[in-house]
């Protein structure tokens, strides 16, 4: 099938939804990696061979965003991008801030339509922000690059340096401080670089619009693809060497801004742009996909609670089975009810509007 919009569309919302899945195989295997098998274990082991391949999903999601908002030929005026999409989002980070710290004190017994609790949990919603909701606050700070990245992305010379310096800069150089025998040496050189302007994810939105629009050779599609498969293999011994010496989870080759999730979360990026872009759809399916994809937002900022309510109300901790299929099938389970969530409270106009 020819490479046309509508067909890139289609690839972008399998993408996302794709994301959302390998977001919740996060959040799953998390718990079962700090608390429920023991380290070094051969299903701490297998659980750990999820997380480390999973890593990629919030580095990608920013990338179909850059893709979108920083494209030159699709309207995108200020009045929507501040008046619409910021506002949406900040609403939506204000109310789910408010709702799991509710759900929070509800679990610490307390009444939460007594007034005095009522002020606990505004006080806390923000000291005790949810994990997953800084996604919320991240995204918002990108949308008001948008009006400057778009200049860039109409020089292909200046993206490009951008991406390259951005790489380094982020992935590479900012990691310096993290090298303690180093460390002494390189942390004021890192923190007086000024380099902040390429630091955090921004690199990743200017990226998406890269790859989603400029054809990538073979040769380097494939080099890409055999570094990210060898970063996600690094990734999970580092975590287990890291995690069996501290005699408890050690996360740090797990975060966002390192190489080796940058690098897999650009063959990801590719693999869907480049191979599954040629698949077929027909219209109906087309249609389903796309409607998942718009419920797919609401299923992030609701699979948290769905996942809370598995272990602590039905007691599934998964301490008792196998990670090899106790993993993707509460990822599929928490999915799925997610978004049954997700499109009953997209049919409420006001919500659908503002909170998902």
């Amino acid at each position: 099938m020819p490479d046309t919009k509508e067909n890139r569309q289609v690839w972008m919302d399998l993408l996302r939804i794709f994301c959302i899945l390998t977001m919740i195989t996060i959040h799953v295997c998390g718990p079962l990696l700090e608390s429920t098998y023991e380290i070094g274990s051969t299903a701490w082991r297998q659980t750990n061979a999820f997380g480390s391949f999973v890593r990629f999903s919030v580095p990608v999601l920013v990338m179909i965003s850059g893709a979108l908002f920083l494209d030159p030929n699709r309207p995108c005026s200020n009045k929507k991008l501040f008046g619409k999409k910021l506002v949406r989002v900040l609403i939506a980070w204000l109310f789910w801030s408010v709702v799991y710290a509710a759900v929070l004190w509800g679990r610490r017994g307390y009444n939460v339509l007594q007034g005095e609790t009522i002020g606990k949990i505004f006080d806390s919603a923000f000291r005790e922000n949810c994990f997953h909701l800084w996604f919320l606050p991240m995204i918002a700070g990108l949308y008001l690059t948008v009006p400057i990245l778009r200049k860039i992305t109409t020089d292909e010379k200046a993206m490009k340096y951008f991406i390259a310096v951005g790489f380094v800069a982020d992935f590479i150089f900012a990691q310096l401080v993290k090298i303690e025998p180093i460390r002494p040496y390189t942390y004021d050189l890192v923190k007086n670089a000024n380099l902040f302007f390429f630091y955090g994810f921004t690199v990743f939105f200017v990226a998406g619009y890269y790859f989603a629009h400029e054809e990538i050779k073979p040769w380097l599609r494939r080099l890409i693809y055999a570094l990210a498969l060898f970063s996600c293999a690094a990734t999970a011994c580092v975590t287990y060497s890291l995690s069996v010496k501290k005699g408890a989870l050690d996360a740090s080759a797990y975060a966002s801004l390192l190489p080796n999730t940058a690098i897999t979360a650009f063959a990801v990026f590719l693999f869907f742009k480049s191979v599954v872009s040629k698949l077929c759809f027909s219209a109906r399916a087309s249609r389903v996909i796309a409607k998942v994809s718009a419920w797919s937002f609401g299923v992030y900022l609701v699979h948290v609670l769905v996942r809370e309510f598995m272990v602590k109300n039905l007691g599934i901790t998964g301490a008792e089975f196998s990670p090899l299929w106790f993993v993707p099938v509460s990822v599929l389970g928490i999915f799925s009810v997610s978004l049954a969530l997700s499109a009953i409270l997209n049919h409420i106009p006001f919500l659908r509007k503002y909170i998902v």
